[in-house]
């Protein structure tokens, strides 16, 4: 999944970031968004993405178009919403470890942090799956 936003939020959205030309996308048109989480202390925590974290391309060529990686979920009230999904996009740029504790929702923790990307990585990655082939890692932009 892509970022998730319920219905008014998500046209907001839309209407603040709208799909264009890749080639045409800027800073200006296309501005870093902010999500800002708290931990368990209570401390606010900012986790910023790009447009060309948050932005997906149509194809590698020119003229290829770049759409938000947004989707339009209302989360009802009965699971805890609303609320916001993080999804895949999320995902590419960060770890995410679940601790479901000893099984009580109050105990229940999430983990999050850098991913790291690149040539080191990719080396680590081909020890620990001996040798096997790698998919090529989607472009999101």
């Amino acid at each position: 999944t892509f970022f998730t936003a319920g219905a008014n939020l998500f046209e907001k959205i839309i209407m603040r970031l709208p799909a264009v030309a890749c080639h045409s996308m800027t800073r200006e048109s296309h501005p870093d968004i902010l999500f800002r989480l708290r931990d368990i202390r209570g401390n606010k925590v900012d986790f910023t993405f790009s447009n060309m974290e948050y932005m997906v391309r149509s194809s590698a060529g020119e003229d290829s178009e770049c759409t938000p990686a947004f989707m339009k979920i209302d989360v009802p009230e009965e699971h805890d919403g609303p609320s916001m999904l993080a999804g895949q996009t999320f995902n590419l740029k960060h770890v995410v470890e679940y601790d479901r504790g000893n099984g009580n929702s109050a105990q229940a923790r999430v983990g999050l942090g850098l991913a790291l990307h690149g040539p080191e990585q990719e080396q680590a990655l081909r020890g620990f799956t001996q040798q096997q082939e790698l998919r090529q890692r989607a472009a999101v932009y």
